[in-house]
């Protein structure tokens, strides 16, 4: 019971993990997120939390965002879910 209790503190504490935005190269860059739901549930939350950090980054340039490739991990036994999102920012039409 202390060993779950003790598992459980250190998760509600860590919070989910991001890479920030990193650029790949060229005009792309990519932000990616772990899912605290371990085993269960898509990461469907912490997908809509990086393509809202991804559009507010392209913003701040008054560029439109645009995702180039995105990648859904679904958790497993043990293993959190997590979402990437591959993205540049263009000139707004």
């Amino acid at each position: 019971m202390k060993y779950a209790t003790l598992i459980a503190f250190i998760i509600s504490i860590a919070g989910c993990s991001s890479t920030g935005i990193l650029k790949t190269g060229g005009d792309a860059y990519i932000v990616s997120k772990t899912s605290l739901q371990v085993g269960f549930g898509a990461p469907t939350a912490v997908h809509a939390e990086i393509v809202q950090e991804a559009e507010q980054f392209c913003l701040k340039q008054s560029k439109a965002m645009e995702i180039i490739r995105t990648d859904i991990q679904h958790p497993a036994f043990g293993r959190p879910g997590s979402a990437t999102i591959e993205f540049r920012c263009a000139q707004k039409s």
